[in-house]
């Protein structure tokens, strides 16, 4: 408990802002605010957040970009604060969440929980694709097609097409090479595992 935990803040109100910042008035965290995705995307990494509590109004219609700055946060949660209907593909892509109208002491400990998590040496995509999702892109990358990746996984073609959507949003990538990259660089699939 002796190193400092940093949180990064990501919402455009002030309001908001102060009252987490009046709630987590405890030594040994530093506290840093963005007000839009744009700066999000800006945010020096090399700060080393360990958590980044987020507006998911920011992400709602910008799940790629959302990704893709994510991967640039190596190891931080990501706790979303929660003050109106937001759908659940947006909400799946936090460690945990926070309701507006949480009292400070739940607010509190969840904050604590995910720093007592530690960090996570899974990529963020893991977080975002469901398991059967990474099931698939493995198929996929290994050069099935849709029809034997059906076969083998005992779900129908359309199941499968659906899945593939699902992963073409949330990584931002339509092409098989494309995911195959994708595939690499966040270790889902190992290099030499790889028959393309």
């Amino acid at each position: 408990m002796g190193n400092r935990k940093k949180i990064l803040m990501a919402v455009p109100s002030e309001i908001i802002f102060l009252g987490i910042q009046r709630i987590l008035e405890v030594p040994g965290k530093d506290l840093f605010r963005v007000g839009s995705l744009d700066e999000l995307a800006r945010f020096n990494t090399s700060e080393n957040i360990d958590i980044v509590l987020i507006d998911p109004s920011l992400i709602q219609h910008n799940l790629v970009l959302f990704n893709k700055i994510a991967t640039e946060f190596e190891g931080a949660k990501w706790l979303g604060m929660v003050f109106s209907y937001f759908e659940k593909n947006v909400l799946e892509q936090f460690d945990d969440i926070i309701q507006i109208g949480d009292r400070p002491e739940t607010i509190k400990r969840k904050i604590g929980k995910l720093l007592e998590s530690g960090n996570s040496q899974e990529s963020h995509i893991r977080n975002t694709l469901s398991e059967r999702e990474i099931e698939v892109l493995k198929l996929l990358v290994q050069g099935n097609a849709t029809k034997e990746i059906a076969d083998k996984l005992f779900i129908s073609t359309h199941t499968v097409i659906t899945h593939r959507k699902n992963i073409s949003q949330k990584t931002g990538i339509k092409s098989v090479s494309g995911l195959t990259i994708y595939a690499v660089v966040n270790k889902i699939i190992a290099l030499d595992g790889y028959s393309g």
